[in-house]
């Protein structure tokens, strides 16, 4: 008896994304980012808010398209690159020795 090896078909674990559009609004004192789903009419899936930076208030807001996803945090942020992460977390073409 001669058993065939058995074909398969695997789905994907992670369906993949469509297209994104990712905004942000840097103010005086906030960031705001919202990132859409574009793809025939945008549809907004994330948006929140760094606010109050520069002072010992600051905050972190997140607004997802599902309520149970939204959060609010208190980060320190003394400036904008302290609220960012960088330089190291935006400024990837600078190399440091």
């Amino acid at each position: 008896m001669t058993l065939s090896p058995r074909r398969t078909t695997r789905q994907p674990a992670i369906k993949p994304a469509g297209p994104r559009i990712l905004t942000i609004n840097g103010g005086s004192s906030s960031i705001k980012f919202a990132l859409f789903e574009a793809g025939g009419a945008l549809r907004r899936i994330l948006g929140g808010e760094l606010e109050r930076i520069g002072t010992p208030q600051a905050a972190l807001q997140v607004k997802g398209s599902n309520p149970a996803d939204n959060f609010s945090r208190p980060v320190a942020a003394a400036d904008h690159t302290a609220a960012t992460g960088g330089p190291d977390g935006v400024d990837r073409g600078t190399q440091r020795a």
